[in-house]
């Protein structure tokens, strides 16, 4: 898959007034914000942007090494339910990042 999107890593602050910014690299102003919290919320979902990715392509793999057609022994079906959890586990934190938890 070709990346179309400005790769990582971002890094979400706040500008000399406090206004939130999402940034590339800690130098490049890639996107201003200002004091009202849907700009604040585009800047968590922008710095969130390559976590989210990742788990959607791991959930995407995940899904294309176990197809639900096949029947799998209980070993298998552990380690089935280990690599889920975790993409589960890196789910969890882009969300929570994207939500401004993080």
């Amino acid at each position: 898959m070709t990346t179309k999107h400005t790769p990582g890593p971002w890094y979400n602050g706040k500008d000399a007034q406090g206004n939130p910014i999402v940034c590339q690299e800690y130098d490049t102003e890639m996107l201003f914000g200002g004091p009202n919290l849907e700009f604040q919320a585009n800047c968590r979902l922008i710095d969130a942007a390559p976590d989210l990715l990742e788990v959607v392509q791991a959930v995407a793999g995940w899904n294309a090494k176990y197809p639900s057609h096949r029947i799998y022994s209980e070993t298998s079906i552990r380690q089935i339910a280990a690599e889920m959890d975790a993409i589960n586990e890196k789910a969890r934190a882009a969300i929570a990042k994207a939500g401004g938890a993080a």
